[in-house]
């Protein structure tokens, strides 16, 4: 994970800025879209709007294109004038009135002599005996002073847009897979099981209700904000303006950070003691085993309730058994399934405690664990949208 991945996140948020393409919000956060400039109505003028999200200060200026150089740092030297301006501007935070004078002065004399060559002291006496490392064998980035830690950004590629291959313009599941925005996907079966695993989560983000997972989502914020304050990433005032803007529930750094720390560990236990229950209810109906799994499954959702294929299994597994018993097997099994149907797959999850699920989720994880989640969900949203944007998605 990059530095610059981060700021460019808080930066988002903290201006409203967020341009999510997983939102289904019809107008981007922090411009102004929607006014005209009808010079007979006063409120329809291009402008600011009535509320800001920050009240700026002095300092916004420059605050808002870097983040503060690490000054404290004795390895630290600024690169460029705006990284010196910036460093000089952290260091007189540390100073009081009678310092910065004194310190002006001289950083005057300093300037005025810098042209001088006069001025500029060898780093060795014996210069002229000093004899340089063989560097014939040595990469040319490195000896023309490459860095691999301040690499240059990538040239940006050329947009391909997605097209589908259909007539219709329906996109297939090999589309789908080719747009590379399924992690882990090589084929249609692959696609057909991510898309199932979507579904199931989002249905049951629907059972969970709004009420729940907003209060999920505004415990999984603070701790996301804590991390990357705790990285120096932004410092305590971004922070508190991060807990409390609503731009940072719908960041896609930190919705993946959601899903992968809190959604999806939080629902795993609750669905094992759901399965937990209903293979026992399942053992204590006095069914054939040949059919428990057939009937799990029907009952939880994973297959689609049909008498049918119950049969048909009874057929292959007991060849001889006549068929008013097996009419009675089925009629049992299906009576069962489709009175618990509702019990299984709805108020399962309807009933849970969803917050103190997904707290003792993020509880069990390893400091380790945890940091890795974070970076792994800046990553991931980072990957998502550069891809969607070279393929036309955004």
């Amino acid at each position: 994970m990059k530095y610059k991945k981060v700021r460019k996140i808080i930066n988002n948020i903290l201006f409203e800025t967020t341009y999510n393409i997983r939102s289904t919000d019809d107008h981007r956060a922090g411009q102004f879209a929607a006014h005209q400039d009808d010079p007979e109505n006063e409120e329809s003028k291009v402008g600011l709007p009535k509320e800001v999200p920050l009240q700026p200060d002095d300092a916004t200026g420059i605050n808002a294109i870097m983040s503060r150089p690490p000054v404290e740092d004795d390895d630290y030297v600024p690169k460029t004038p705006s990284d010196l301006a910036a460093a000089v501007k952290a260091m007189s935070e540390l100073m009081d009135n009678d310092e910065i004078v004194s310190v002006y002065a001289q950083f005057k004399d300093i300037l005025k002599k810098g042209g001088d060559p006069e001025n500029v002291n060898e780093g060795y006496d014996d210069y002229d005996e000093f004899e340089l490392p063989d560097d014939s064998d040595m990469p040319d980035e490195f000896r023309s002073g490459y860095s691999i830690e301040d690499e240059p950004d990538e040239e940006p590629e050329e947009s391909e847009k997605f097209q589908a291959s259909k007539s219709s313009g329906e996109a297939s599941l090999s589309d789908l897979v080719n747009t590379g925005l399924m992690p882990g996907v090589s084929g249609e079966s692959g696609a057909k099981q991510w898309i199932g695993r979507k579904k199931k989560k989002m249905a049951a983000v629907h059972l969970i209700g709004d009420d729940q997972i907003q209060k999920a989502k505004n415990y999984a914020r603070d701790i996301w904000v804590g991390a990357l304050e705790a990285t120096e990433a932004l410092d305590s005032e971004e922070a508190a303006a991060l807990k409390k803007s609503d731009y940072t529930l719908t960041n896609p750094a930190f919705l993946s950070f959601f899903n992968l720390g809190f959604l999806e560990p939080s629902l795993k236990p609750i669905r094992v003691q759901r399965d937990r229950d209903a293979k026992e209810e399942i053992a204590s109906l006095d069914v054939p085993p040949q059919i428990e799994t057939m009937v799990f499954n029907q009952l939880i959702g994973n297959s689609p309730i049909s008498a049918r294929k119950i049969r048909l299994k009874l057929n292959r597994g007991f060849p001889d058994m006549n068929l008013e018993e097996m009419d009675d097997v089925v009629s049992k099994a299906m009576d069962f399934i489709k009175s618990n149907t509702e019990k299984y797959q709805k108020e399962y999850l309807s009933d849970a405690d969803f917050i103190k699920a997904v707290k003792d989720a993020w509880s069990k994880k390893s400091t380790k664990e945890k940091m890795d989640i974070t970076f792994s969900a800046i990553d991931d949203a980072e990957d998502f949208q550069d891809q969607a944007g070279k393929i036309g998605l955004r």
